[in-house]
């Protein structure tokens, strides 16, 4: 999926950047719609280890969203995601004025028109958006790539969020962002600015860093390879 990012939105994380749901998504949902002026989304980090969810309510006026209630469960304690999920929306009955309509869930593994398998949680199987609507009455469910999701974020940092491993590089403004990170896996994604405008507006591709093979091509990568091995 590939996103363009439009100044100013607000991103909002869970854990730092566990999770980053730009606003431009919310507020979508909002627009869908004309008479719809407000609207309570789900959003969520699904990780091999654990799983972050939120509530949270926006409206096409806030700059930033509400959040009405959250928590964060062992993602290997249930068989399947719906089991997962039932039990988020029963957990936060009580403590959210109002069901949720949407859903927009960041999952670490591949997204592929609407579907997703989660890379470290295979008795999942795979997760598809559209039932995942249905089963729970919801207007819209939307995956997202997990580092995707976190690439949203990177472009909201301030400057006293970096710290600069090369104090001799300048950095450079409208270039190319890699976003790496570790956790059950390793997920990176890739940002590149959109064409013909300047500044906040980049097109992010999500990865499987934890997924990808290491392709030998000179004799001294070969040397490495089966010293690793």
């Amino acid at each position: 999926m590939k996103l363009t990012l439009n100044h100013p939105l607000w991103f909002f994380s869970l854990l730092g950047l566990g999770i980053a749901i730009p606003l431009s998504y919310l507020k979508f949902f909002c627009e869908k719609k004309k008479k719809i002026t407000s609207t309570v989304t789900i959003i969520a980090d699904i990780g091999g280890t654990n799983s972050r969810f939120q509530v949270v309510g926006i409206d096409a006026t806030m700059q930033k969203p509400k959040v009405y209630f959250k928590k964060t469960y062992s993602t290997q304690n249930y068989d399947n995601f719906t089991d997962l999920f039932h039990q988020f929306l029963k957990d936060s009955k009580a403590d959210s004025p109002h069901f949720p309509n949407n859903a927009v869930l960041a999952v670490a593994g591949p997204v592929r028109n609407g579907t997703v398998t989660a890379s470290n949680i295979k008795k999942w199987g795979e997760l598809n958006g559209y039932s995942i609507k249905n089963e729970f009455n919801l207007e819209n469910c939307v995956f997202l790539n997990d580092f995707e999701a976190i690439g949203y974020a990177i472009i909201k940092l301030e400057k006293q969020d970096f710290f600069q491993i090369n104090e001799e590089a300048r950095a450079e403004e409208d270039q190319k962002i890699a976003v790496m990170g570790p956790g059950t896996g390793l997920g990176y994604c890739t940002m590149v600015p959109a064409p013909f405008h300047k500044g906040n507006r980049y097109y992010v591709w999500g990865g499987e860093g934890g997924h990808a093979a290491f392709s030998p091509v000179t004799q001294e990568h070969s040397d490495y390879m089966f010293w690793l091995m």
